[in-house]
């Protein structure tokens, strides 16, 4: 280590003559220690240990495991089959939807044309949302009224009457 002598003049001093001597030490850097670790010490075990526990080739073998259970899963060979698999499925997700909300068969490709070009996914409540702005989607039932609505069964009818009417 050396030693360096430093004159500074004192501050807010009457007499500015009196000047002060500080000595200071300079630290030598440190050295990295990368350079410090000798071949026998337990640090360079350290070190060792620091590689890659996985090699390219052992990567890309658990990869392509893993992405051959989910072919298998869906029971198919390539990517593009299982993006046609995974439109398929939602375009049966589609369709029990409109099922469901009672949507008119003739109306379905123009909701689906609708909602792509508002950029938004059909789900239940973006379709909620549009059916209260567009009820014409929705199908139109016919209802019948057979006979008297109106009446009610009597509770305590005659038995003799009803098989008399049933030609009993």
């Amino acid at each position: 280590m050396e030693e360096k002598e430093t004159v500074i003049p004192a501050e807010n001093s009457a007499d500015t003559t009196i000047q002060e001597t500080i000595t200071t030490e300079i630290v030598e850097e440190q050295p990295k220690q990368e350079e410090v670790i000798a071949p026998d010490t337990p640090d360079n075990e350290i070190a060792k240990k620091e590689e890659p526990l996985f090699t390219q080739d052992k990567l890309n073998t658990i990869v392509q495991d893993r992405v051959n259970k989910i072919y298998n899963k869906y029971g198919v060979k390539t990517s593009e089959e299982l993006d046609k698999v995974f439109e398929e499925a939602k375009s049966y997700k589609r369709e029990l939807l409109f099922l469901k909300n009672n949507i008119d068969t003739a109306r379905t490709d123009d909701i689906c044309v609708y909602f792509k070009g508002l950029g938004q996914e059909i789900t239940q409540e973006t379709l909620n949302e549009q059916l209260n702005k567009h009820p014409e989607w929705v199908k139109k039932i016919a209802t019948i009224n057979v006979g008297n609505v109106d009446r009610q069964a009597e509770p305590q009818e005659d038995k003799r009457k009803v098989l008399k009417d049933w030609g009993l």
